[in-house]
Formats: structure tokens, C-alpha cells, sequence
């Protein structure tokens, strides 16, 4: 009776244990790209490879898989709210100003240019009012100027890509689009770190 009693428990905690892994399994299966994604490159901008993301503009969208990832906005940009302590391996600026309400000074860009030469910075800038003025500065050339809504500098390298402007975005992708931006930032940034570091 005893022996039987030990039998039947051993097969039902045998069943708990399959349910149990196959729920993880169907779990894991279930789960989109995107948030595996997310969830790897958040891993590689907090620890793998800390990075200072320093944010300054308008407000954007944070999406739900992307909540853990560190950064800090910035109402102003000088040697103060750009300086980036050495525990950081990276240091990123993002400048939003999709609707073209920031006004960029000479100063401001000097600095950022000079960190970007020196201190091995690197930038993002999403809108078009400020492209003569990124121009002038060797942020970019009247070439790529055309066509260039959103940038991404590093080193002397300035990577250009088209975003729609901010009536079209939300007339066409609504809440979805507000998403685009910390989207844009976060995966460029991980794809730029891998491409860096050779983890491809």
C-alpha cells in the first residue's frame, strides 16, 4: 500500500513538472521578437555596456518593452547636463525636436560637436529645423541634408535615415507612431555597440 502511495506521487509530480516546462515552453514561444529584442538590448545598454543616454527636447513615448532601459532628460544643454561620469562606457545625445520648436545655438552645438570629437560622443538629432545650422557646423553636408529627418552621429559619421514628419506620422500610425522615437534610439544604439564590439 505504502509502495503504491509512493508511485502515485512520483507520477503526479512527474505530470506537475512536464505542465510546468511545457507552460514555460509555450510561454517562451509566444512571446513576440520585438520584446526579446528589447529585453537583450536593454540588458546591453544598462550592463553589458553602460551607457548614458542624455535626452533633451520633446516628450516621447516610452514603450512597455523598453521601460527598464536608463536614461536621463535634460532642460538645457551645457558642460553640466552633458558631462557623463566614468562609470559609462558610451554617452549618447538625443535631441528631439520634431516639431521644430527648439532653437539650437552656436554654443550648444560647439559643444556637442567638441564632445563628440574629443570625448567620443555621439548624437541624435530627429526633426529639420536645425539642418542649416548642423551644416554650418560639419554635422552633416548640404547632400545628405535633403533627405534627412533623423541623424545619427559618431565620430565624423553622420548616418541619415527618413522619418516622416510629426502631422503625417500621427494622421497615419496614430499612437503607434509615438513609439518610433526611444524605438529608433534604443536599436540604433544596441546595433551601433554590437557593430563596435564585434558582436555580430
Amino acid at each position: 500500500m505504502r509502495k503504491k502511495r509512493k508511485t502515485i506521487i512520483l507520477i503526479v509530480s512527474s505530470i506537475v513538472v512536464v505542465a510546468v516546462v511545457v507552460a514555460i515552453l509555450i510561454a517562451s514561444l509566444n512571446r513576440p521578437h520585438l520584446t526579446n529584442s528589447a529585453e537583450r538590448n536593454t540588458i546591453l545598454l544598462n550592463e553589458t555596456f553602460p551607457s548614458d543616454i542624455i535626452v533633451y527636447g520633446e516628450d516621447f513615448y516610452v514603450p512597455d518593452y523598453y521601460k527598464d532601459v536608463k536614461y536621463r532628460r535634460v532642460t538645457s544643454l551645457n558642460e553640466t547636463t552633458l558631462a557623463s561620469s566614468d562609470d559609462f562606457i558610451y554617452s549618447f545625445i538625443v535631441i528631439i525636436d520634431s516639431e521644430g520648436k527648439l532653437i539650437l545655438s552656436d554654443e550648444e552645438l560647439d559643444l556637442i560637436k567638441r564632445l563628440i570629437d574629443e570625448k567620443y560622443y555621439s548624437m541624435f538629432y530627429f526633426g529639420t529645423n536645425s539642418l542649416d545650422l548642423l551644416c554650418e557646423k560639419g554635422f552633416l553636408t548640404p547632400e545628405n541634408k535633403q533627405q534627412v529627418e533623423y541623424g545619427f552621429m559618431y565620430g565624423n559619421i553622420f548616418g541619415s535615415a527618413g522619418i516622416e514628419n510629426a502631422h503625417k506620422r500621427m494622421m497615419y500610425h496614430g499612437v503607434r507612431a509615438k513609439e518610433q522615437y526611444m524605438e529608433t534610439f534604443v536599436s540604433t544604439i544596441a546595433h551601433f555597440i554590437k557593430l563596435t564590439n564585434k558582436l555580430y
